[in-house]
């Protein structure tokens, strides 16, 4: 009878370990990766993040949709929402050698999400949403 019972709980933590591994949301991001986009590279922070902008236009389409694994060529195909696009926009700034992350902002019913990218040296960072791009650069106060 012990046997048993410890045999259905390895079960069920295998069951349970595999369900939230599925639909675990940094899990989501693998699968947006970033195709040709060479004339993006070798460029400081915000003429990188205008680049990427500006290859989003072409095809963004923002459609609210559940979040299950998404391919670029999906998102192109069907839309996608803030999360969608800016996990596409973390990796491409990653892609690019620039360091990015993801910033939600949750409400009371609902939530947005952004990327931030920033380069090496902290000097400049942007913040990619949807299609705006702000950027600030830092400068040395020599006061």
């Amino acid at each position: 009878m012990k046997q048993q019972i410890i045999l259905i709980f390895i079960f069920i933590v295998l069951v349970v370990s595999t369900y939230l591994t599925f639909f675990d949301y940094n899990k989501l991001e693998i699968s947006l990766s970033v195709d040709n986009v060479s004339e993006c590279s070798d460029m400081d922070v915000s003429h990188t993040a205008k680049c990427m902008r500006n290859y989003v236009k072409e095809f963004y389409n923002y459609i609210e949709r559940a979040d299950f694994v998404k391919t670029l060529n999906d998102i192109k195909k069907y839309g996608g929402d803030c999360y969608d696009y800016s996990i596409f926009y973390r990796n491409m700034a990653r892609e690019f050698g620039f360091k990015s992350k993801l910033v939600k902002i949750n409400g009371k019913d609902n939530g947005h999400t952004f990327a931030i990218m920033w380069d090496n040296e902290l000097n400049q960072y942007c913040k990619l949403d949807l299609l705006d791009v702000d950027c600030l650069s830092f400068e040395e106060d020599e006061n």
